[in-house]
């Protein structure tokens, strides 16, 4: 398939599979508790793929680049949608208690997180991880939130620090150490 071409719905298919653990890791990273509490990471990246799906005709495929860059902020645009949402309901949803026994989030797709958090950790952090992910996901949501996006996007999207520096209005060499003092903050708060 050549740059700029439509690509067939098969391609489209096998191309969203590919991007599918990167994009589990990215909404479980970036949904919050608020919105984990009542919707699945699976739902939202199903309602990323139809909503490409829906818009396929339309979507014009610019390279992989491109479609991550599409794929994170339709996500992120959807998980705005959610917490939206579940903030006009009648009752306080920031107050509600999970009940006790009941997992933490939801369990499924933890193939997927670990595929797609692979590319922060080293293999020995990798391993560790597998064990305890809660524990990874607390620290992560200890990051201040400028380090929580540059890792998402940098290491769970896969998206270039050029990109990201277009994104952010900074420049490439910020966007990297950036990254880098994240990526540190990050290791500290695992040991």
């Amino acid at each position: 398939m050549s740059r700029g071409s439509q690509p067939t719905p098969v391609d489209l298919g096998v191309m969203l599979e590919q991007h599918r653990a990167a994009l589990y890791g990215f909404v479980r990273l970036n949904a919050g508790r608020l919105v984990l509490r009542r919707d699945t990471c699976g739902d939202i990246v199903q309602s990323v793929f139809r909503e490409l799906l829906r818009v396929r005709d339309r979507f014009r495929y610019d390279g992989d680049a491109a479609l991550r860059k599409w794929l994170c902020t339709t996500a992120l645009r959807k998980i705005q949608d959610r917490i939206k949402y579940h903030r006009r309901q009648r009752r306080d949803v920031l107050r509600e208690v999970p009940l006790e026994g009941s997992a933490p989030l939801d369990d499924e797709g933890s193939e997927w997180l670990m595929e797609a958090y692979q590319t922060v950790f080293t293999p020995s952090r990798d391993a560790m991880a597998r064990e305890e992910l809660a524990r990874v996901e607390a620290a992560f949501e200890k990051l201040p939130p400028a380090y929580r996006k540059v890792i998402t996007m940098c290491r769970i999207a896969g998206l270039d620090p050029a990109e990201v520096a277009a994104e952010t209005g900074q420049t490439a060499e910020a966007v990297r150490v950036q990254l880098y003092r994240a990526l540190a903050r990050l290791a500290a708060l695992l040991r």
